[in-house]
């Protein structure tokens, strides 16, 4: 069965890869004929339904913090589990904590990452493309039940994720207190490292 749904992975008469179904059934696959070749290999369409929904691919604007995922077999509606999604890039992976959506379509659904999750998203896609800076390839990983609204298994690899508009971190200014010693330093496009005390390279 698992080899099955595999290959038929998408409803309808095609795959997510866009190739057509089709039965083909070799000579004697009928047992009670056995006179001449009755293969019969192509033009046997078939029409899938009811096939979980997985996900494909995604995209990330660095600058919005906007995540648009696309996939197949959802419903209008779907509730999205986005606690259940990670995104891996230079350093690792990170868990979203981003409040759940719903599907827009049966291919999609966006999330609008929360001021903590954009901080360190930035930080692990540092980079527009799909590979990190160190060459990390960007992939999102959703863990079993990501789609709250149906039976989902989890979907870990091969979801690759193209980054635009990443902004270089600029200083716009600096206080010194003499006092105390403290340096406070302001910018923009400031982004958190995976770990502790490592940000910036003081």
């Amino acid at each position: 069965i698992a080899g099955v749904n595999n290959l038929l992975n998408k409803n309808g008469t095609s795959s997510i890869s866009s190739t057509t179904y089709n039965l083909a059934a070799a000579d004697d696959w009928n047992s009670v004929i056995t006179g001449g070749n009755i293969a019969d290999l192509t033009g046997n369409g078939i029409t899938v339904s009811n096939a979980a929904p997985t996900i494909i691919n995604s995209t990330y604007d660095a600058s919005t913090g906007t995540l648009v995922v696309t996939g197949a077999n959802m419903v209008t509606g779907d509730t999205i589990d986005v606690s259940k999604l990670s995104i891996a890039g230079q350093g690792g992976s990170y868990t979203l904590t981003s409040p759940n959506v719903t599907a827009a379509s049966a291919t999609s659904f966006t999330v609008t990452l929360n001021a903590v999750d954009q901080l360190n998203i930035n930080g692990i896609l540092n980079k527009n493309g799909t590979s990190a800076v160190d060459t990390t390839s960007f992939n999102l990983a959703a863990a079993a039940s990501w789609d709250a609204s149906r039976t989902t298994s989890a979907d870990l690899t091969g979801n690759a994720i193209t980054v635009s508009n990443v902004v270089t971190p600029t200083i716009t200014s600096a206080t010194f207190d003499g006092a105390s010693n403290v340096l406070v330093v302001t910018g923009t496009g400031l982004v958190k490292t995976i770990g502790a005390n490592n940000d910036i390279t003081v």
